[in-house]
């Protein structure tokens, strides 16, 4: 049974949930991610040195009473909530520190975590004010988890460059495939990631923009990015996007650099981004660019039917390395598509 929480903690109706929740969501690996229609913005760019996780309040630590207000201003230590059974779950509700840590912990959050035989869990939503209405968000996601059984480690189905590859998570597809306007680019196979914890951003534009402006962008990482561009390959650090609909570009590249001498920026430098020509990966031909999605990923876009598509990687040296492994993901969408 739920804890009765009429009215202030009382969960958003389900009807709600299909307009925009305009915030991040994270979650750590074993409970299935809610639907594919919860709406957030995209994660503040910000370089994360080690694997990212939500800061949690010590063992016993005293609860405070959940009210509006106490989630403003700077927090530098994480506040408990007390514990909470949500749809049968029961688990513990806390802040997270309203700034990010140097160990890459992810900030500003509230957080509703629990154990089970498959090991440690938690969902995670950017707080806003009031606070209460955060709470009932997040408790409506919650309720939106179907249990998995106990998390396994991914199968290697493939070497590309040194690289295992392995299926795309069940999750990660079911959740690519749902928007019917991304299903073009969704791959079939992906890097293997050391970590069964992912950072997930769902980021549509808003319905009233511009048809031709529309896109829906998923963003996925596994693990936090390392200041040594090459301590970055899988399965240490994965970040992968895609994009469906408009995909922004620059008019003009820098001048062309072989692929075999370029270096990945640091953090999130600006660099003017570099094209590398065109490639057959999908059915109609695609240009690989890089530095143009983020300063240090690598993008392959391509258009298909009218819209334009992208998958891109998080890069790392040596860059011929990424170019193979990205191949590997696009190649791996739907073939009736390519």
């Amino acid at each position: 049974m739920d804890d009765d929480l009429q009215g202030a903690e009382a969960p958003v109706p389900r009807r709600a949930l299909r307009a925009p929740v305009r915030r991040r969501l994270g979650w750590l690996g074993g409970a299935r991610p809610p639907a594919a229609d919860l709406r957030e913005h995209r994660r503040p760019r910000r370089p994360v040195h080690e694997a990212q996780r939500p800061r949690v309040p010590d063992a016993g630590a005293r609860p405070v009473v959940l009210r509006n207000g106490i989630a403003n201003g700077l927090r530098r230590r994480p506040i408990a909530l007390g514990p909470r059974t949500w749809s049968a779950i029961r688990g513990e509700l806390s802040l997270t520190p309203s700034f990010y840590y140097d160990l890459g912990e992810l900030s500003d959050l509230v957080v509703f975590r629990w154990h089970d035989t498959a090991g440690d869990h938690a969902v995670g939503l950017n707080v806003w004010e009031p606070l209460i209405d955060s709470v009932a968000t997040l408790r409506a996601i919650v309720s939106t988890l179907a249990p998995q059984s106990g998390a396994q480690e991914p199968r290697t189905v493939s070497l590309v460059d040194g690289v295992s590859i392995t299926s795309t998570p069940p999750w990660l597809r079911d959740l690519c495939r749902t928007p019917p306007m991304l299903r073009v680019a969704c791959p079939s196979r992906v890097p293997a990631a050391g970590l069964h914890g992912a950072y997930v951003d769902v980021v549509p534009t808003p319905p009233g923009e511009r048809p031709r402006l529309r896109s829906l962008l998923v963003s996925v990482s596994w693990g936090g990015e390392f200041p040594n561009p090459r301590r970055n390959r899988p399965p240490r650090f994965v970040h992968l996007e895609l994009t469906a609909g408009y995909v922004l570009r620059v008019k003009r590249y820098a001048p062309p650099v072989p692929i075999g001498a370029l270096t990945v920026p640091r953090g999130y430098a600006t660099t003017r981004p570099i094209a590398l020509g065109e490639r057959d990966w999908t059915k109609n031909r695609g240009q690989l660019v890089f530095g143009d999605c983020f300063g240090n990923h690598l993008c392959y876009r391509w258009r298909q039917a009218g819209r334009g598509y992208q998958i891109d990687l998080h890069a790392w040296e040596p860059v011929t390395q990424t170019v193979h492994v990205l191949r590997a993901i696009v190649v791996s969408t739907p073939p009736r598509r390519r």
